[in-house]
């Protein structure tokens, strides 16, 4: 028992010790031109205690169109995804996406979107 003690003592002055660091948040990432495609790929993953998101983007620099696009979840089970997308050249954009909770007051709930828009 005094093992265990003094552990928990140890964990919790480590803990304090360092609260000003945020390391409780993990990220990865890229970013890198494909010659073939004219395009540069981007990804970046999060990884936290409540949850992990990961994030794509492309983006043409010749044409000027990008595009993002993310997946999110968390540990009660909620979780949504997003797509934009924007092309210059027509001035047109597109958002999309859904939420979706397990725990909605009358059940699971699920919450689509989507709209074209213009800057």
């Amino acid at each position: 028992m005094s093992k265990f003690i003094l552990t928990a003592a140890l964990a919790a002055t480590g803990a304090l010790g360092f609260a000003g660091k945020a390391d409780a948040q993990v990220s990865y990432g890229f970013q890198t031109y494909v010659p073939g495609a004219n395009v540069v790929l981007g990804e970046r993953i999060y990884a936290t205690p409540f949850g992990a998101r990961a994030v794509e983007q492309v983006y043409s620099p010749f044409t000027g169109f990008q595009a993002r696009g993310s997946v999110s979840a968390n540990i009660w089970g909620n979780y949504s995804t997003r797509l934009n997308g924007y092309n210059p050249y027509y001035n047109l954009g597109y958002r999309s996406g859904y939420n979706y909770t397990p725990y909605g007051f009358y059940g699971p709930r699920y919450n689509r979107y989507g709209y074209y828009y213009r800057r």
